[in-house]
């Protein structure tokens, strides 16, 4: 586990020992007790300082994908361009046809799983996601008009000088949500 991925347990922790500390100081009223609420929470409040202030991997890939959703609902193909690795040339003609045959009005990504493997500046990840996306297609799989999918989407990243960029991806076909045939 990165230090400060996930910095609310020690604070949690931290707060519990001040409250206990606080509370034997007044029952006893030794300083001890005293000096170790104030150290409780110099060590609570500095862990979520340092949660705050240091972004791991797995932090910047999870915010990567709410980011290209974005991107994706707007139409800004510049950002999910530069998410790509440039030296892909067929990925990028890929998402450039993906993003022309269909315009997504909105993308919510409700399940987001990351793996991290290697180290740190050879970096590799994994995101395994499910994606809920409304829009409107044109010709996706023979279909014209609003569409509404679920849609399993595997990842493959890599860190590129402190940037993971996307190096492959893989998406299951997109299953239909509206079961509404049109008239």
């Amino acid at each position: 586990m990165m230090p400060f991925h996930d910095a609310w347990p020690w604070a949690l922790g931290s707060a519990i020992v001040a409250g206990v500390s606080l509370l034997l100081w007044s029952q006893a009223g030794q300083r001890g007790f005293l000096v170790a609420m104030a150290a409780a929470l110099v060590v609570g409040v500095g862990c979520l300082l340092a949660d705050w202030l240091v972004v791991t991997d797995r932090e910047q890939i999870e915010r990567l994908f709410p980011r290209l959703a974005r991107a994706a609902e707007t139409g800004d193909t510049e950002t999910i361009l530069a998410a790509l690795d440039p030296s892909l040339e067929p990925l990028r003609g890929e998402a450039e046809r993906a993003l022309r045959e269909f315009r997504p009005e909105e993308v919510r990504i409700t399940r987001l799983d990351v793996t991290l493997e290697g180290p740190a500046e050879a970096r590799l990840a994994r995101a395994e996601m499910l994606i809920h996306t409304r829009g409107d297609a044109r010709g996706v799989g023979g279909v014209s008009g609003p569409l509404s999918a679920l849609i399993d989407l595997t990842v493959d990243l890599r860190n590129a000088g402190g940037q993971f960029l996307i190096t492959d991806f893989e998406a299951d076909a997109a299953r239909p949500t509206d079961r509404r045939r049109p008239d």
